[in-house]
């Protein structure tokens, strides 16, 4: 599997968009228990995906 720099930026870029949509959902909502555990879900789906990504990288490296 191919994983470049470009791919790594790419998906950084939508992470952080991720994470901005969700902080500003929690505001517009005043935090409700729907909108903050969605955004804690989010949040670790975005962390387990960058990690994946991050070991893949690396391991193609070698």
């Amino acid at each position: 599997m191919d994983i470049s720099k470009k791919t790594l930026i790419v998906t950084l870029i939508v992470d952080l968009l991720l994470l901005a949509i969700g902080v500003v959902c929690l505001f517009v909502t005043k935090f409700s228990t729907l909108a903050l555990s969605l955004f804690v879900a989010v949040c670790v789906m975005i962390l387990i995906s960058s990690i994946l990504i991050w070991k893949y990288g690396k391991a193609y490296k070698k």
